[in-house]
């Protein structure tokens, strides 16, 4: 037999041993004993990590990429700064979006040459479609025209 059926065998015995010893006590162990609702777990931290109480929250600390382009100015109304919803937020951030691709539209964005391969009348182009594409049948340019 080999190593990994050794193994599967005394795995499979240890869960069939281990799993009901555990339901079991769940079902009739003690029972006037109350388990709390949170768990510790000790990080080695020991007393530097800051202790943190359950009326205190954490809030999310937002991080904004600087870019090259000029600042854009701010509102006129200035109020206090509230902490936004994810929803808000995209919907902030697709406005900048907005803005910026506006501003590259007004400036005239980048100049496009379009240009064409090769043009295709329509005996051709049915010609083309109907042939197999594999080195040996292709169609030689002395055929098209």
């Amino acid at each position: 037999m080999s190593a990994f059926g050794i193994w599967a065998i005394i795995l499979t015995g240890i869960y069939l041993i281990y799993y009901p010893v555990v339901i079991f006590l769940d079902l009739f162990g003690k029972k006037g004993q109350k388990k709390d609702g949170v768990e510790v777990f000790d990080t080695g931290a020991g007393d530097e990590a800051p202790v943190i109480s359950d009326e205190e929250e954490e809030m999310p600390t937002t991080v904004v990429m600087e870019e090259e382009e000029a600042p854009v100015p701010q509102q006129e109304e200035e109020s206090p700064q509230v902490p936004l919803t994810p929803e808000q937020q995209q919907q902030e951030q697709f406005r900048e979006m907005k803005n910026r691709i506006e501003e590259t539209l007004q400036s005239g964005g980048e100049p496009v040459n379009p240009s064409y391969q090769q043009t295709l009348d329509s005996q051709t182009m049915l010609l083309m479609m109907n042939q197999p594409m594999n080195k040996k049948s292709r169609i030689k340019r002395t055929q098209l025209y």
